[in-house]
């Protein structure tokens, strides 16, 4: 199984990392990729980039931001709030239901486009990238989603990014569990291991040395020690069940799709 994840995270590295949006200054972009069976995204993938058409971000009524694209016959409606009113801040907001519909204490989220919307929805998201501007306008955003409709398998994930600085941030892979791009949410997912003590700790030490690389401009080390931790999360999976050191298939599944997306987010630039 882990061959297959392998290929998969070789292939997504190469072609996130050699993408059109590597490298911009400022990136706006809508990917959708809908998997076989999702109604919204009808099953296929689309990208929609500036000179497909219009992109316009504001805040919505519920303290969060709101995306529309109008590119002629194709337009899109994107909606992300977080809990209790709260302005969005980067992180990970997990047990997302439709927006504007949700709870109070829970994250709203609503993609929708083309005609179709959903009735009921589940998901989540992660904010990367969020900046407003004196008069609380959107100038910058950046965000990855999952959605499923009317509590169905298949699933809508994309990203959207808006005059972001970010060197394109990837889409959660379709092929495996649902992933982060943030460090912060690769440790917060560890922590809720059912692993050893040894393992949790030894894996969470990896996650925060690269963190502490990253934020000391030392990319290609952090970029190391995320390898690292896949090396390490792919070993724990393979011993057998029962082990103390055992870590389960669909949970490695999940933390090494999070790393991959972590390691195309570290950009080699020069180094002191």
């Amino acid at each position: 199984m882990f061959a297959r994840v392998s290929a998969l995270l070789a292939l997504t590295l190469f072609v996130q990392l050699f993408s059109a949006a590597v490298g911009a200054a400022q990136t706006t972009a809508l990917a959708l990729n809908s998997q076989p069976g999702d109604f919204i995204g009808g099953g296929i993938n689309q990208t929609f980039t500036p000179a497909d058409g219009i992109f316009t971000p504001s805040r919505n009524f519920s303290n969060g931001i709101s995306v529309q694209f109008n590119g002629g016959p194709h337009f899109w409606f994107l909606d992300f709030a977080a809990p209790l009113g709260a302005p969005l801040a980067t992180g990970v907001y997990e047990g997302a239901t439709r927006w504007p519909f949700q709870s109070p204490t829970g994250p709203g989220l609503s993609v929708s486009g083309e005609g179709r919307g959903c009735n009921t929805l589940t998901g989540r998201f992660e904010v990367l990238e969020v900046v407003y501007g004196a008069s609380g306008d959107v100038e910058r955003f950046a965000a990855t989603f999952e959605q499923h409709c009317e509590g169905g398998m298949a699933a809508l994930i994309g990203s959207i990014l808006i005059n972001s600085t970010l060197p394109g941030p990837p889409l959660p892979p379709t092929r495996c569990a649902p992933t982060v791009a943030t460090i912060s949410a690769l440790v917060a997912e560890v922590d809720g291991l059912q692993s050893s003590g040894a393992i949790m700790f030894g894996l969470r030490s990896i996650l925060l040395a690269a963190q502490e690389a990253v934020e000391h401009d030392r990319p290609r080390l952090g970029r190391r020690l995320i390898g690292e931790f896949i090396s390490h999360t792919v070993a724990a999976s393979n011993v057998r069940s029962g082990h103390p050191h055992f870590i389960a298939e669909a949970a490695a599944d999940t933390l090494v799709c999070g790393a991959a997306n972590v390691l195309t987010n570290i950009t080699v630039k020069s180094e002191r």
